[in-house]
């Protein structure tokens, strides 16, 4: 884009620089012919041929009449010749005014035309559209002007040093940087989308490969910078980026307001936001957002894009980091504004959000696999169905390898039905708590450590109710003295920590959990909104 106007901009004043080149020649040529008539002396009067010449009548008639008529040659020529000079001497003298009156306008000119010069010295080592005097909405007006598209390329990369207090929501923008393209002038969460991604296992020495949903019903954005990797995800690399107006976003479903990670629950609209995205997605991602300004970026991707975008708009850009903005002293007025305005600040690792979200994908992930066991089973396969459910409930097997303790992959889900309780049981506490009077739970058992629990009666029922809806969804025969049997793993001191939880189990997981999620989430799609808020209440 700066470059394209960079070049219409020059184009347009080329011929005034032509102007402005050949007045500096007329200028000296005048210069000169003024100097050289300013040397001119005027002539001299020949007195010396003006004396009476003293030849007798005779001389003149006969004795010197040769020499005689030769003087009076020379006196005329003399005197014409003076006459001459000094009529060319005034001529020239009465032309110095009109050639001085002409260099002094030559010279106003060329001091008009030395701005276009300063303009087109300007214009030419301009590095960003404030070097051009220009705002983001000048510069495309400019360009549409001109019959030109608004593409963004690597002339636009550089970021305007812009300054703010963070005092108020107009200081503020949304970054979100995705590998999907937004659609229907929203950001929409992976889960909603219905985003799907493949897994792989093994199981009775046989390998099967199913597909679940991502479980992230969250949409995330940092603050005036996009995120940087960091050891949950690599962002390097994405096609689209949306930059949001704080004051223009919605943020009735705002759960958390931080610098290197703000969220919103389910879908957020983007209506007079941006969008950047790859040259070759532009008139797609154009008719999927009506209602919102798209962007091309002649680029792969859109790396490092949307930071100077954001600034071409007037924001201050910050680099973020792991835990904030590593601008500490923006870090604390941007903590300033959060509390001041009553948001949250708390992180999402660890939250009701996480948790419930983490459930949704264990859940996925254990429907993906039984489904395609429940399919080679109509193909007339037979499994253990003792191993099966050993399985599920993720009987490890330690084994030492170089030295170090690790599990036995062998025969193992990636995830399990301990792990889906786990993580349920601490969505319903969390979402029944203050998020600040609660302590953080980390997943231990994903850091390789052994872990201990113990499972009361309310569990076991609720392993029942579980498997037993397992068995009507997917016609997998779960009996009662498997379900003890697999009750009586649960007393081995390699299971998840913290799987009950100080309350009736057996009312809050049927009542919030499973007979929503279980039953009918990935059966009917619609009960996602009702079983979001049955957790809430």
């Amino acid at each position: 884009m700066l470059n394209k106007i960079k070049e219409i901009k020059l184009s347009k004043i080329k011929d005034e620089l032509a102007r402005y080149e050949s007045l500096s020649e007329e200028i000296k040529r005048l210069d000169d012919e003024i100097k050289e008539i300013d040397k001119l002396e005027s002539p001299q009067m020949p007195y010396e041929h003006l004396a009476p010449l003293n030849y007798s009548l005779l001389s003149k008639l006969l004795f010197k009449r040769k020499e005689y008529l030769e003087k009076v040659k020379e006196r005329n020529e003399a005197l014409s010749n003076y006459d001459k000079a000094n009529e060319e001497y005034y001529k020239k003298r009465e032309s110095l005014k009109s050639l001085e009156e002409k260099k002094n306008e030559c010279i106003a000119l060329q001091a008009s035309l030395s701005n276009v010069l300063e303009e087109y010295k300007q214009i030419s080592s301009a590095n960003n559209i404030k070097d051009l005097g220009m705002t983001f909405e000048e510069a495309t007006s400019f360009l549409i002007e001109n019959n030109e598209e608004v593409i963004l390329d690597e002339s636009d990369l550089d970021i305007i040093n812009n300054e703010s207090n963070f005092e108020s929501k107009k200081d503020f923008c949304l970054v979100h940087k995705t590998m999907y393209s937004p659609k229907n002038s929203k950001v929409s969460p992976a889960f909603s989308q219905n985003i799907m991604k493949s897994s792989a296992t093994y199981f009775d020495g046989e390998e099967f490969t199913f597909n679940y949903n991502v479980g992230r019903n969250t949409v995330h954005f940092c603050l005036n910078g996009e995120v940087t990797s960091h050891s949950l995800g690599v962002f390097e690399g994405r096609e689209y980026a949306v930059i949001m107006p704080f004051e223009k976003a919605d943020d009735s479903t705002l759960t958390s307001l931080r610098g290197e990670d703000t969220y919103f629950e389910g879908p957020l609209s983007i209506k007079g936001g941006y969008i950047l995205c790859i040259k070759d997605k532009l008139e797609e991602v154009k008719k999927n957002n009506p209602e919102v300004t798209v962007i091309g970026v002649d680029n792969s991707n859109i790396d490092g894009y949307a930071n100077a975008f954001l600034s071409m708009l007037g924001y201050k850009n910050e680099e973020i980091g792991t835990v904030d903005w590593t601008n500490e002293k923006d870090s604390k007025k941007l903590r300033t504004f959060i509390e001041d305005n009553g948001y949250l600040n708390d992180v999402h690792y660890g939250s009701y959000d996480d948790y419930k979200e983490t459930a949704i994908e264990y859940f996925s992930k254990i429907i993906g696999f039984v489904q395609t066991i429940k399919e080679k089973m109509q193909q007339g396969k037979t499994y253990d169905v003792d191993k099966l459910l050993e399985m599920l409930y993720e009987k490890r097997k330690w084994v030492v390898k170089d030295g170090k303790r690790t599990v036995d992959d062998a025969g193992k889900l990636e995830v399990s039905v301990t792990k889906l309780l786990y993580y349920t049981l601490n969505a319903i506490d969390r979402g029944t708590k203050d998020f600040k009077d609660i302590e953080h739970f980390y997943i231990e058992d994903c850091f390789g450590e052994k872990l201990e629990n113990d499972v009361s009666s309310s569990s076991k029922r609720n392993l029942n109710y579980l498997f037993y809806k397992l068995k009507t969804l997917y016609n997998i025969d779960i009996n009662e003295e498997i379900i003890n049997k697999l009750s009586a793993l649960t007393c081995e001191d390699n299971k998840v920590d913290h799987l009950t939880i100080e309350r009736s189990l057996n009312e809050e997981l049927d009542k919030n959990f499973i007979k929503n999620l279980v039953s009918e989430l990935y059966l009917n799609k619609d009960a996602v909104e009702e079983y979001s808020e049955g957790i809430k209440r």
